[in-house]
């Protein structure tokens, strides 16, 4: 999940734990990668904000409310003026009640977003499974299990 970040980068979790909970739900693994590369990690309960918004499991406006709001790609009343215009345009026709959803869902995201404080060590008890047993046969943890970890692009050792 964080083999891509960069040095230094802002990373966004969607967890239900809260900025204070988060740390320690974490695998050990993914905590000494934070540290390693000094990670800015900002947390929210998308499902919970989505779900209290009327929008059921669709996290998808507010994930990118959130993604707009630490990316400083552009002043973030300016991001979140384009989403709530791109979400008028895109459910005005299914009636106001829809689009009043998902601006709730905007601005909820907003108020619910945090950033999560980061240790300066992985404390974890919690590990990574790996992906295949180590008892499978050879083609198993060579190509299955490079699937199911996300690798499959990458070529087979």
């Amino acid at each position: 999940m964080l083999e891509r970040a960069k040095q230094g980068a802002t990373f966004l979790l969607n967890s239900p734990n809260g900025a204070d909970g988060t740390w320690d739900a974490l695998p050990a693994e993914f905590q000494q990668e934070i540290n390693d590369k000094e990670l800015s990690v900002y947390v929210i309960d998308a499902d919970r904000v989505a779900g209290d918004a009327g929008m059921g499991k669709r996290i998808n406006t507010v994930m990118q409310t959130c993604f707009f709001a630490i990316s400083d790609i552009m002043p973030k009343d300016e991001a979140i003026g384009h989403i709530k215009g791109a979400i008028e345009k895109t459910y005005g026709e299914k009636g106001r009640k829809i689009v009043e959803m998902n601006f709730n869902a905007v601005d909820s995201a907003l108020d619910h977003l945090e950033q999560m404080p980061v240790p300066k060590v992985a404390s974890s008890i919690i590990r990574l499974p790996p992906p295949v047993p180590d008892n499978a046969p050879d083609f198993v943890k060579k190509v299955t299990g490079m699937m199911r970890a996300g690798k499959g692009d990458l070529r087979c050792p």
